[in-house]
């Protein structure tokens, strides 16, 4: 008996431009078509405190989002000075969501599509004992083609790697999902 697992898709798209928001409808779409998967999507700006007193709207609904996750889709722009994500909130605050839970990735931006801070986040959320799953997606010099004009559907490969980087998150998730059940990590932790 399968049971639906719930991912969670992480992104900034108030740091983008429109690219990531263009991913992210890109990546609800290739989802949605594989049965096994439950798609949430949280933005960490969500989850940060106006002031002392008061919470952003939807902090609540991100965190319970975040509580049940069984795996997690990181959306991780190119930057100059190493991964500027809003993850970052999350791992300090709330490492436990993390724990124990497998992290696909799809980078985006300049030639190398993102690739030194996929690398550079997949140790961090190492250190918080998630599992990063091997590979990731990437869409090099995604904003100057979106600017010519030319769709997502242009990147066909990305299409074909995204399903193939789906299934290694669903065999982890489940995997992790049955030894949580069995002997949860704060144990050992």
């Amino acid at each position: 008996m399968t049971h639906t697992l719930q991912l969670v898709l992480i992104h900034n798209s108030n740091q983008s431009n429109g690219v990531d928001t263009a991913l992210v409808q890109w990546i609800t779409a290739v989802v949605q078509d594989r049965s096994e998967f439950a798609l949430s999507v949280v933005e960490p700006f969500d989850l940060r405190f106006i002031d002392d007193f008061s919470e952003q709207p939807g902090r609540r609904v991100c965190l319970r989002a975040l509580a049940a996750a069984d795996a997690y889709i990181v959306l991780v722009p190119a930057r100059h000075l190493g991964y500027q994500h809003g993850l970052k909130v999350l791992m300090v605050r709330w490492p436990e969501h993390l724990q124990g839970r497998p992290c696909s990735f799809v980078g985006y931006g300049t030639t190398t599509g993102g690739e030194d801070e996929v690398d550079e986040l997949g140790c961090e959320l190492l250190k918080l004992q998630a599992m990063p799953v091997g590979g990731y997606v990437k869409f090099a010099e995604i904003a100057e083609r979106l600017e010519q004009g030319l769709g997502l559907e242009h990147f066909a490969q990305a299409r074909v790697s995204m399903a193939q980087l789906l299934i290694q998150l669903a065999w982890w998730a489940r995997a992790l999902k049955d030894a949580r059940a069995f002997s949860p990590l704060q144990k050992f932790a």
